[in-house]
Formats: structure tokens, C-alpha cells, sequence
């Protein structure tokens, strides 16, 4: 197999550590093994792309979206007559919680 740099990637604390402990246990297993982080990594990746990627993109999309931008590019896209009927929403809303009705129920 061709090595093919790709840059350095981050992993939290936990991934360090179960790289490291899965490490151990494959030389625990058989300590001739010619294997390194970078190898596993690349076993792992390839190994998930090809058996559990498609199944669990949608939970990858959520547990990762950035909602900043995404309200910002839904905020550029609107029309100004959108934008004036959603601040007059806004500030009903903003109305509808400050009424002394709503302050009494707290």
C-alpha cells in the first residue's frame, strides 16, 4: 500500500488514548507486528468508509453542523419584505414575553 502524507489531524484525548490502547492490545496479540498510529488510523478509516459511513452520514451531519452559518446563509438569502415579516414576528414574540400575564406565571 502507497503512503500518501495527508497532513496532521487532531484527535481528542479519548481518540489518543484508544489509539494507544488499541495498540497495545493488537501487540499483545503479536508483538512482531510492523503497525503504528498512522497505520491503524488508515486500517480504521478505511474500514469505517466502507462498512458504516453511509449508514451513519446523517448523524455525522448533525452532530456537526454550524448552525451560526447556516441561520447566517438562510438570513442573506431572504428578501427584504421576508425580513421586515419576520422582525414584526420577532417582535411579537418579544412582546408576548414581556407581558405582565407571562411575568405573573413564573
Amino acid at each position: 500500500m502507497k503512503v500518501k502524507k495527508s497532513g496532521l489531524i487532531h484527535l481528542t484525548e479519548d481518540a489518543t488514548n484508544s489509539m494507544s490502547e488499541m495498540l497495545v492490545e493488537l501487540f499483545k496479540v503479536d508483538e512482531h507486528l510492523k503497525i503504528n498510529h498512522s497505520k491503524l488510523a488508515s486500517f480504521i478509516l478505511n474500514e469505517y468508509r466502507s462498512k458504516y459511513f453511509e449508514k451513519s452520514k446523517s448523524r455525522l451531519v448533525l452532530a456537526h453542523q454550524d448552525k451560526k452559518k447556516h441561520l447566517k446563509d438562510a438570513i442573506e438569502a431572504l428578501d427584504v419584505a421576508e425580513i421586515e415579516a419576520t422582525l414584526k414576528y420577532l417582535d411579537k414574540i418579544k412582546k408576548t414575553d414581556d407581558s405582565p400575564e407571562k411575568s405573573h406565571k413564573n
